[in-house]
């Protein structure tokens, strides 16, 4: 396993590891949740804390669940140190959709940045080209489909409180973030331009 992988992986347990950890201290989420409505007053930090709460053990699960399936993924798509990236800009895309949007008091949870990974995955094309790699596009797809199923009914996952919009902008967050890197490798593969000017 590479240097990049072993750091990468200790990334992502840590980062469960914190989850579990602040689910055992509930009387601390208020100072650590994420305040949209006042996001530029509160302590920075707050950006990232509010994402490691959740409001219940079923919230918890299913969010712990994803991470281990995305990070699997990353791992056999050998994308685990980009995936972190992938997380940690789409929970600031999150966290800038809910300041702008404005209607929403406080956030917590994972889920809004794991639909960033997700999209990012099914779109980055460090992936290899492998038989399964094709069904990445319809994969997104059907991402597509279940924001919008959760936009537009107020019925929720296994009864799980969830805030749609942060789907909308963490998946929004990982596919910009994905197309970012098309965009670079297209640039870096241009070929140099011919100076056609005569001596």
């Amino acid at each position: 396993m590479s240097r990049s992988n072993k750091l990468a992986l200790l990334g992502w347990l840590l980062l469960a590891g914190s989850v579990l950890l602040l689910a055992t201290l509930p009387q601390h989420h208020p100072q650590l949740m994420f305040y949209p409505q006042n996001a530029l007053q509160q302590p920075g930090w707050q950006w990232l804390s509010g994402h490691l709460l959740h409001l219940g053990n079923a919230h918890l699960a299913a969010n712990l669940l994803a991470m281990c399936l995305l990070a699997g993924i990353a791992w056999r798509q050998q994308q685990l140190p980009q995936s972190l990236l992938a997380l940690l800009v789409s929970m600031l895309g999150v966290d800038l959709g809910l300041v702008v949007q404005g209607t929403v008091a406080w956030y917590v949870g994972l889920s809004g940045a794991l639909h960033g990974v997700f999209a990012w995955l099914m779109l980055a094309p460090e992936s290899h080209a492998t038989g399964r790699a094709t069904l990445r596009p319809l994969l997104w797809l059907l991402g597509i489909v279940k924001i919008y199923i959760d936009l537009h009914t107020s019925q929720h996952w296994l009864d799980i409180p969830t805030v749609p919009q942060a789907h909308l902008y963490g998946f929004c967050s990982g596919s910009l973030l994905a197309l970012g890197s098309y965009w670079r490798r297209h640039a870096s593969n241009k070929p140099p331009a011919i100076n056609s000017k005569p001596k």
